[in-house]
Order: C-alpha cells, then sequence, then structure tokens
C-alpha cells in the first residue's frame, strides 16, 4: 500500500471487519476515490442517512456514481435507541451489498461499532468475536454518557434471544422499549437520549 494510501486509512479510521466489508469514518473531497480504488470497494454504506444539504453527502453519493460504486443508506443514531426497522435493513442491505463493502459514519466508532458488531453477530453467530468491534483498540469506540447503550445492545440480544439467530430475532422480536426497561433495571437509565 502507498504511503498516502496507509495514511488516509489510518486517518479516516479504515479498519477491515471481514474479507469482505470494512469501516470507517466519514470520507472527504477526493479521498473517497483514492480510498475506493484502494479497498476495491463495490459498495459504500452510509449509516448517517440521507443529509442532501451536507457537502460530505454529496461528494460521497456523487463520488460513487463516477466511479460505479453502490451507494446505500441507513440512518442509525448513536445516541437514540434503534427502532426494528433500520437494523433489519441494515442485515439485509448488508446481505445483498456487494463486496467489498465499507460502512461509514461521522468518526467510524461508534454506529460503525454497532453495525460491524451485528454484521458479524450475523454472519458467525460468535456474540464474542462480535463484541470485539466496540473495542476502543484499533476501532476508537469510546462512547461519550449517551452512546454507552451501543455495548449494552449485545447483553440485551444474549439476554433476549432465547437462543435465536440475530436476524430472526431483530425481525419478530427486538422492542427498543424493551431494550430500554432491560437497561433502567440494570440501573443504566442515562445511555441514550430519549
Amino acid at each position: 500500500m502507498p504511503l498516502w494510501s496507509w495514511f488516509l486509512a489510518r486517518a479516516y479510521n479504515v479498519q477491515r471487519i471481514d474479507g469482505r466489508t470494512f469501516r470507517a469514518a466519514q470520507i472527504y473531497g477526493g479521498h473517497v476515490r483514492t480510498l475506493a480504488r484502494d479497498l476495491g470497494l463495490g459498495t459504500m454504506l452510509n449509516l448517517r442517512g440521507p443529509n442532501p444539504n451536507a457537502s460530505w453527502y454529496r461528494n460521497m453519493r456523487e463520488s460513487c456514481v463516477r466511479l460505479g460504486i453502490d451507494f446505500a443508506e441507513i440512518s442509525l443514531s448513536s445516541k437514540r435507541l434503534p427502532e426494528r426497522a433500520p437494523l433489519v435493513d441494515l442485515l439485509a442491505t448488508l446481505d445483498a451489498a456487494r463486496p467489498p463493502v465499507l460502512m461509514t459514519c461521522s468518526g467510524g466508532a461508534d454506529r460503525t461499532s454497532l453495525a460491524s458488531a451485528l454484521l458479524v453477530l450475523h454472519r458467525t453467530g460468535d456474540l464474542a468475536l462480535a463484541r470485539r468491534q466496540m473495542r476502543m483498540f484499533p476501532y476508537l469506540h469510546l462512547p461519550k454518557p449517551h452512546q454507552r447503550w451501543i455495548r449494552i445492545f449485545l447483553d440485551f440480544y444474549a439476554a433476549d434471544s432465547d437462543g435465536r439467530a440475530l436476524a430472526p430475532w431483530l425481525a419478530e422480536a427486538y422492542e427498543s422499549a424493551r431494550f430500554a426497561a432491560f437497561m433502567r433495571a440494570r440501573g443504566q437509565a442515562g445511555y441514550w437520549l430519549e
């Protein structure tokens, strides 16, 4: 990898999740082209959702069109508990995406930690391996007080799923209100914004 590419990968917190998927911070300007080429991207997945008035969003979307990269988006918040539909859509989008896929959010540390952990759990069923996607090093996941729910999400899945695989549990049973009640019962009421 050329030195400039290595530097960009560090600056944007680019990390490999598995052989088909990467995670990173929001990519700006002409750096989309460089990183897309270096990673051989087939799909870019924006976890911040549509932001048509933001220059970063227009640049990323237009760069993908010019480069022949599929562009997908899911709206996830790092501070509010997720509803069922975006989580189900996330797994379906990742299953259907043309690899390699690069998932991005603002800093590549919080929403991408959740999405990466869910992807690993979905593909492998290995909860311990999924939890590794939420580490401070190398992923820089150091949640602020209202982002602490992200790490608890896998605990809730383990307690609530009755041994079901992630995708059917999300589609059939997950409810943000029950997740909130789970955290309140554990004294974690301030771990998200209501």
